[in-house]
């Protein structure tokens, strides 16, 4: 095993805007929730969920898509998705033979996981729904039956914006088809890395990040154990009082000209930015 980064892959990724987080009313974001899916049935009859996203961008990107069980939010699969410019995943969630969830597709686009693509004659990418995250060692007090997968919600999640290299593997080629997905599926099995950049723009502390991350992470076999790595950087400000320009290195700065607090910092300066991921092959 050896430790590689993702410096190529992972350029950049969450450079929020002036506004931390907010609810885009198009549905578009670096952060998507598909509220409910389910594979119960009615009258004998199962339902399937059937599951979309676009990347409406001009980059290619890296994805990661977590389905989380309805009782209390366990992770039952997870895998991560890389679209090319302006493409689209399609996949449903449907029942197998005992009634377990579960995710099909037959899209073309690269994943790296549980979920894949075949080459016989029903090419179709499959991926059976599990409960270790709650059973066992894991038992949240919810019951450990895979009866739990039939329902739930989905996480997206964008992970970063695929530069060189690693975009031209994944974009699609006339036919429809990806370059080269295994240049993207590196058989990564644990993050053990993850580096990012807060500039004084951020309205939230290293401390709520920190917490966050430790949320997002606890429950994810991919990034479960891995260490955040936090680097602040300064950014460029202007006295809103005597339009002294100056650059700032911590949160409320003070302006070194008049001492007047009342300063704006750059709005086009990221508030947090991904900039390397290590992981362990």
């Amino acid at each position: 095993m050896k430790a590689r980064t993702l410096a190529a892959a992972l350029a950049s990724a969450l450079p929020l805007g002036a506004s931390a987080v907010y609810l885009n009313a198009d549905g578009m974001g670096q952060a998507l929730i598909y509220p409910y899916y389910t594979v119960q049935s009615a009258n004998g009859n199962p339902f399937n969920t059937y599951i979309s996203v676009v990347n409406h961008a001009a980059d290619a990107k890296a994805l990661r898509v977590r389905f989380r069980e309805g009782r209390n939010a366990a992770e039952v699969g997870s895998f991560n998705l890389f679209l090319s410019p302006s493409d689209m995943w399609t996949g449903a969630v449907v029942p197998d033979s005992f009634g377990t969830g579960g995710v099909i597709t037959r899209d073309n686009s690269c994943t790296d996981g549980p979920v894949f693509r075949d080459s016989g004659p029903d090419p179709t990418g499959r991926m059976e729904f599990r409960n270790t995250l709650y059973a066992g060692a894991n038992s949240d007090g919810g019951g450990d039956g895979l009866d739990r997968t039939r329902e739930g919600y989905v996480e997206i999640l964008e992970m970063g914006v695929l530069i060189g290299t690693s975009a031209a593997a994944v974009t699609h080629n006339s036919a429809g088809f990806p370059a080269n997905c295994a240049a993207v599926q590196n058989g990564a099995r644990k993050v053990t890395d993850v580096y990012v950049v807060m500039t004084p723009a951020a309205d939230f502390s290293e401390d709520s990040i920190r917490m966050y991350f430790t949320m997002l992470a606890q429950d994810d076999d991919l990034f479960l154990g891995a260490a955040l790595h936090v680097d602040h950087r300064p950014a460029s400000a202007v006295c809103l009082d005597c339009s002294d320009e100056f650059s700032v290195g911590a949160p409320q700065p003070v302006c070194p000209q008049c001492e007047s607090y009342n300063v704006r910092v750059d709005p086009e300066a990221p508030m947090i930015q991904l900039t390397d991921v290590a992981i362990d092959e």
